[in-house]
């Protein structure tokens, strides 16, 4: 829980480009369904903490600290333009049960290819 405290209260600092202007748009359209926009923004930040809870998980894995490894693993998401290869694995077509299999595994090898796990 200590190192969800650490990521939540560098989360502005620690975001990449694409996440803030994820979280903008998503601040944004809350806003447009009547929540205030303290509210707005604080829900729109629910998206990032699965990116928090994996940063704690490496952070654990590597006896790292929660700071070293956010640092590089929102860095490495930008650089390697990780929200590209996801956009473009939610824009493949999904009309069967077999199209979301197998937009279900590029997504999981995806992600366990950049966790680096077997």
């Amino acid at each position: 829980m200590h190192g969800l405290l650490i990521i939540k209260g560098r989360q502005e600092t620690l975001l990449t480009t694409y996440f803030k202007e994820t979280l903008a748009t998503a601040t944004a359209d809350y806003q447009q369904q009547d929540l205030t926009a303290e509210q707005a923004h604080e829900f729109a930040k629910l998206a990032t903490y699965r990116y928090a809870l994996e940063v704690v998980q490496l952070a654990s894995q590597a006896n790292k600290s929660v700071d070293e490894v956010a640092e590089i693993y929102f860095s490495l998401q930008e650089v390697l333009n990780v929200a590209w290869f996801t956009a473009q694995t939610e824009q493949l077509p999904q009309q069967s049960y077999w199209d979301r299999r197998a937009n279900n595994a590029i997504s999981y090898e995806l992600n366990r290819t950049l966790r680096n796990r077997p």
